[in-house]
């Protein structure tokens, strides 16, 4: 039998529903050379006899470690030189292995990451919402400098493509990590930090469920908003999506205006800077509701201006609470 050259790594803890379908996409173009690795993270549902079917190595963890230390659990049990970690909630479309592999072959990057494709796997408005943002605010920022494979300075698994010897120089994942927080993005920047070629590739597409309320989305996404401004940085924002230059500055616009208005309840005047904020604010997201209202029509973008300003609320008190947090107890790393 062929030693496997790509290992695909799948961490999934009480993910029947999605597994199933993404083991589905894969098996359709699975190749020789290609292992498929589950590492089921403590489940209590029926994962170990949903996989029975399908040409996968399964691994099980009594104790629940976190995405980080399963995704760990699976380089070490992994055979081959390229890592593609890929979550239990996405799926492959029809070239995504094809086009990993392109990349490899065509490219010295050490790492590599993909694209949601901007159209989520699940239906609702949240779905919509965070596919449309991570198109606009990620994708096309990075797409615009043109070029199959595009320098980055973050890494996310959507999926994340890894040399094996790259994932051991930096240890692989902290498991320091015990949720699905922000170990993807506190690895890529060790990656950087190390001196390791991260690049995004537009043409490896996948789609990811999302949560699909407002309330599943949000609880994260400010606990994500304070672990951020914990972490060690290589020095630098992201080239793109929220820890952006251009992103940080419109949520700084968004969340200034929030303080105006508060005291302009009492005192009018301050509805100037307000308003003033408010207009930087809408402007600097102003492509993305222009797309909204062009693909969903005026109500979704209106419902979307308005969950991109909460957002921006949730991240301005959460990231202000890591700012403490790092002051007073020192850094993530």
């Amino acid at each position: 039998m062929q030693t496997p050259f790509y290992s695909i790594i799948i961490p999934t803890y009480n993910s029947v529903g999605t597994l199933v379908p993404l083991l589905d996409s894969l098996e359709k173009q699975k190749r020789a050379d290609t292992e498929i690795i589950v590492v089921d993270d403590g489940s209590t549902d029926k994962t170990a006899e949903a996989v029975q079917p399908f040409s996968v190595r399964y691994f099980r963890q009594e104790a629940r470690g976190g995405p980080a230390a399963a995704r760990n659990r699976g380089a070490r049990e992994a055979q081959g030189e390229w890592f593609i970690f890929t979550d239990a909630d996405t799926l492959y479309e029809a070239d995504t292995l094809r086009q990993i592999i392109t990349a490899v072959e065509k490219s010295d990057g050490d790492a590599f990451v993909g694209t949601y494709a901007g159209r989520p796997a699940n239906s609702g408005f949240m779905p919509r919402y965070k596919a449309l943002w991570e198109l606009i605010t990620i994708d096309e920022v990075l797409l615009s400098r043109g070029g199959p494979f595009i320098p980055y300075n973050a890494w996310a698994p959507r999926p994340g493509i890894v040399r094996r010897e790259a994932f051991e120089n930096v240890n692989g994942f902290s498991e320091s990590f015990r949720g699905a927080d922000l170990e993807d993005v506190e690895f890529g920047y060790r990656l950087i930090k190390a001196g390791f070629k991260i690049f995004f590739c537009p043409n490896i597409r996948i789609s990811h469920h999302y949560p699909a309320t407002f309330c599943k989305e949000i609880r994260p996404f400010a606990r994500r908003c304070r672990l951020w401004m914990t972490l060690d940085h290589p020095g630098e924002f992201d080239a793109a999506g929220e820890g952006s230059f251009r992103q940080a500055l419109t949520h700084l616009f968004g969340f200034s205006a929030f303080l105006f208005l508060v005291p302009a309840l009492l005192i009018p005047y301050f509805f100037i800077p307000a308003l003033l904020f408010l207009v930087l604010y809408f402007t600097g997201n102003g492509k993305f509701i222009c797309r909204a209202w062009k693909e969903e029509g005026m109500l979704f973008s209106l419902r979307a201006a308005l969950t991109c300003w909460v957002h921006t609320l949730v991240m301005g008190v959460f990231a202000g609470l890591g700012l403490l947090q790092r002051f007073t107890k020192g850094s993530y790393q």
